[in-house]
């Protein structure tokens, strides 16, 4: 079986992708979808965080800027998630990092920085909430 493969497989890819397509009113559009797909990232990271510290702390709320998001801001964040995630030993989320990565944060599009702010802060919080969601509902990996 290919890499391909083994990611289709994959029930919390499967969860991600119905997650995308019953959103599709929001995420109309790959920069939206990228946006949100960072989100999830961020809020898997978040959860890591909180339970490594047992709820005490998450540290990467800082880079936050108060949920007030540019695509810039949401560029810069992918790699320094991956970063804390391989800091942390946390192996267990690579194939959904993998998929977001490849799937859908790859297709940001830049020339859609006329895109509001708010629309983009709103894509990325949605996109925190399902990543919460999906750790909490596995019990943790």
């Amino acid at each position: 079986m290919n890499l391909h493969e083994e990611v289709e497989k994959s029930s919390r890819i499967s969860q991600i992708k119905d997650f995308m397509e019953a959103h599709k009113g929001l995420l109309r559009e790959d920069t939206l979808r990228a946006v949100c797909a960072t989100g999830i990232a961020t809020g898997i990271l978040l959860e890591v965080q909180r339970e490594r510290s047992k709820g005490r702390s998450m540290p990467f709320w800082g880079r936050l800027n108060r949920l007030e998001m540019d695509l810039e801001r949401v560029r810069q964040l992918f790699p320094q998630i991956i970063n804390k995630l391989h800091e942390y030993s946390e192996a267990g989320y690579d194939d959904i990092i993998a998929y977001l990565g490849s799937e859908e944060i790859s297709r940001l599009d830049w020339s859609r920085r006329d895109l509001p702010k708010d629309v983009i802060s709103l894509a990325f919080a949605v996109g925190i909430a399902q990543g919460y969601w999906m750790i909490q509902a596995s019990g943790g990996d």
